[in-house]
């Protein structure tokens, strides 16, 4: 009697009341605990090995990343002696004889003119661009509006449409600036919402009337 009232009084997780032995393992139901535990030592068991496994795997991810820290920080050190080396070799160099030379050569071919016929070429063709640039303004307007400051170019025949593309696309090149083309508002022959002229509504058919009389 002693027994089964243990029994009721300590019933199983998960099971009525006094369906299950309270000695069996609270995981497996299975097996028996393990002395004072609630799991049998198998339970126990794989619940170890599951730990030592997780705790395996986030060693070897700290690892990992404490492994890429140190490469990156000796590629940055092993950069930075290259470097250091390099720049003692170039001052080494330079302070002799013939390194005096070839830093005097090479300061002289940066300062000076160049001669070679592509660069000529192009000199002497930006130098007619420019004068065709300027034989064709005639005044530079500087306006100011709200604060904002804008250029604006008069050119000897303001009418010659192609002439000012000319100009423009030349001004464009030597100052390497953007060019924006604005066409005219008040031109109504090149607008496409420009609507035709609708007869009234009150002379439709007056004319074709008139006309049968």
């Amino acid at each position: 009697m002693q027994d089964q009232s243990v029994v009721r009084a300590f019933p199983t997780a998960g099971h009525p009341q006094g369906s299950t032995k309270p000695d069996l393992c609270a995981q497996c139901e299975l097996r028996p605990r393990l002395g004072a535990l609630t799991r049998c030592a198998t339970c126990v068991r794989v619940a170890a090995e599951a730990d030592r496994q997780s705790h395996q795997a986030a060693e070897s991810r700290v690892a990992s990343k404490r492994s890429a820290r140190e490469a990156e920080a000796r590629a940055a050190a092993e950069r930075q002696a290259a470097l250091e080396r390099l720049g003692e070799m170039y001052l080494q160099f330079a302070a002799t004889p013939e390194g005096t030379r070839f830093l005097e050569a090479q300061h002289a071919e940066l300062i000076g003119p160049r001669n070679d016929h592509e660069y000529v070429k192009a000199a002497l063709a930006r130098d007619k661009e420019r004068e065709v640039a300027a034989n064709e303004i005639t005044v530079v307007s500087h306006m100011v509006e709200w604060g904002r400051n804008y250029l604006a170019l008069t050119l000897r025949n303001d009418r010659d449409h192609a002439r000012a593309r000319q100009v423009s696309a030349i001004l464009q090149r030597l100052l390497e600036a953007e060019l924006r083309y604005h066409p005219d508002p008040h031109d109504k022959t090149t607008s496409a919402d420009y609507a035709q002229k609708r007869t009234p509504k009150h002379e439709f058919g007056r004319t074709s009337r008139s006309r049968k009389r």
